[in-house]
């Protein structure tokens, strides 16, 4: 008889012993097992492999070219076949004024409790790494939103100058609209962000994003599904970052983990072994996704009459922290569109319950009814999507050849609703958005 091999495993709780098969098996645990949410259960930090496919691994389902969200019913038909699944839970904390804002921002904001400063857990911008040792996806591969394919940069960096000088410089126009970049001090940010001085920006060095993301899995002929919790939409930050870098099919999961416990998904608790996801990831960096300080500024400033008589053209839009208003912000210059995600959504101008992440979550399932539709239905969907964004953004005739490029910008939340609307425009069929994360 032969003995089992026997391999020592850490856990919360101290070393041990156990039994396991010298071939090496995946552990799930399904949705109606105590065990997947019992809180003392212990956390084993071992890593083990993805286990021995009895089959060839086949193509996922195919997915129209401009689908950027999938359901959960989607991911368990195609779990097992060859895709590469992010797991990229995390919060963006709570959102600060900066003290130039004044009183009145201030006081709006926590007026604004749960919909505004409250909108996410407090704290700064956080990755939730023990809530994937705790389950995930099978097969997830955690990602650090914070980290990995991002870095910290001064505003200075981002194409303004920093000091009291330039804040002398600000002049507002006779419409009452600020007419300089220094209305950018004025804005929300995240908590532990250098006082509002630092921004997360997308890494755009080759050679630091490139290894980082290889020794995750990635893959350019490997679709790529990434999750967060459902509410947080850190995940659309990180499929926005896969497109940047060239990904030509990254995919975000509506709803989530929450949604994927809730449909009966499975869950496992080790981590794939790190010398089996190591691949080579080759792809042509797509840097119209970005858009520059300097770009979102300038299609700031035009003003609504110079953007008329010009025509088609940029138009940059700030997305609010819920429950504040334009006003609360100070004054802005007269050619940026200021809204909230919840505006965006059917039920436009109601108060989403459960803060920001919410509308967020709602507005990227309406995005996958689009990719799972078929393709009549899919046409007049997302017919109305474009109809529904337009209108609430200003912007009529969306769509390839509307000549409109939106410049997003979300920097009380790092960028993660500039990623979420992103996501909904491409769904809607639009092509020429671009994100602004150093604002």
């Amino acid at each position: 008889m032969i003995r089992p091999k026997v391999l020592p495993l850490t856990t919360t709780t101290g070393p041990a012993s156990v039994s396991i098969p010298t071939t090496r098996t995946r552990v799930h645990l399904p949705s109606s097992s105590p065990l997947a949410h019992h809180p003392q259960r212990p956390v084993q930090r071992a890593f083990l492999g993805r286990g021995t496919r009895h089959r060839k691994l086949q193509a996922p389902q195919a997915l129209p070219e401009d689908s950027t969200v999938v359901g959960t019913e989607w991911l368990r038909r195609n779990l097992e076949e060859d895709i590469r699944i992010f797991d990229a839970r995390g919060n963006a904390g709570a959102h600060l004024w900066p003290a130039a804002a004044g009183a009145a921002a201030a006081g709006a904001a926590a007026a604004a409790g749960a919909g505004a400063a409250g909108s996410q857990a407090g704290g700064a911008l956080a990755a939730d790494y023990d809530s994937y040792l705790e389950g995930h996806v099978p097969g997830a591969v955690f990602v650090n939103w914070t980290r990995d394919g991002a870095c910290y940069t001064a505003m200075a960096a981002a194409g303004e100058e920093q000091g009291e000088e330039e804040e002398g410089k600000e002049e507002a126009s006779s419409s009452g609209h600020q007419t300089s970049g220094g209305w950018r001090r004025r804005l929300p940010r995240p908590q532990g962000c250098g006082g509002g001085w630092r921004v997360l920006a997308a890494q755009s060095d080759p050679d630091m994003y490139v290894p980082c993301f290889e020794a995750r899995g990635l893959s350019a002929e490997q679709p790529v599904v990434v999750y967060d919790d459902g509410g947080s939409m850190t995940a659309a930050r990180v499929w926005w970052s896969l497109l940047l870098y060239g990904h030509p099919r990254p995919y975000i999961l509506a709803g989530g983990w929450d949604a994927w416990r809730a449909g009966g998904g499975g869950s496992e608790l080790y981590e794939p072994c790190p010398l089996k996801l190591s691949t080579t990831f080759e792809a042509e960096p797509q840097p119209q996704y970005r858009a520059s300080v300097e770009e979102f500024v300038a299609a700031a400033e035009r003003g609504i009459a110079a953007a008329v008589a010009a025509g088609p053209g940029a138009v940059a839009v700030l997305l609010l922290p819920e429950g504040v208003r334009q006003a609360d912000a100070g004054p802005l210059p007269a050619g940026l569109r200021t809204v909230a995600l919840s505006e965006l959504l059917p039920s436009a101008g109601s108060t989403v319950a459960g803060g920001l992440g919410d509308a967020g979550a709602r507005l990227l399932e309406g995005a996958a009814a689009v990719a799972t539709a078929t393709e009549g239905q899919r046409r007049e969907r997302q017919r109305v999507l474009r109809a529904r964004l337009g209108s609430v953004l200003g912007v009529t005739g969306l769509g390839e050849d509307s000549g409109v490029r939106l410049l997003l910008a979300s920097p009380h939340d790092a960028s993660l609703s500039a990623c979420v609307v992103a996501a909904a425009l491409r769904a809607a069929g639009h092509s020429e958005w671009a994100v602004c994360d150093s604002l």
